[in-house]
């Protein structure tokens, strides 16, 4: 996947959102939920690979590997800013939405082996 190109859509989501006149339909937020879910399920994936990868690289991998995991924390970011746009369009009526659906993945972002961005985000 290419992240920047995934910051850019996420971003430009975000935007979009911001100007909507009214709350999404819940249709429109199950999907979104949906989409968000993959793009932070394959981050996950991408970087459990890094890590894999870490324990036997040598100082430029590794620092390619900071890099990668740098942009994902970033791309991490983005996804925050679509939830905190859908928050503030929707307020409680969006609660229960998030609750059944990108709760569970934002929660494992809490644990101390977090990065900064999945901590910032969850």
């Amino acid at each position: 996947a290419d992240v920047g190109l995934l910051i850019g859509i996420l971003e430009s989501f975000s935007d979009a959102v911001d100007l909507l006149p009214g709350p999404m339909e819940k249709k429109l937020v199950d999907e979104t939920h949906r989409r968000l879910s993959f793009v932070l399920s394959e981050s996950n994936r991408r970087r459990g690979e890094r890590a894999l990868e870490y324990k036997d690289a040598d100082d430029e991998i590794r620092e390619e590997i900071d890099e990668e995991n740098e942009q994902e924390d970033d791309m991490i970011g983005y996804v925050g800013s679509v939830i905190k746009s859908m928050v503030d369009l929707s307020k409680g009526g969006y609660l229960p939405s998030f609750h059944s659906s990108l709760h569970p993945i934002l929660w494992q972002y809490l644990a101390p082996t977090s990065s900064e961005g999945q901590k910032a985000a969850a």
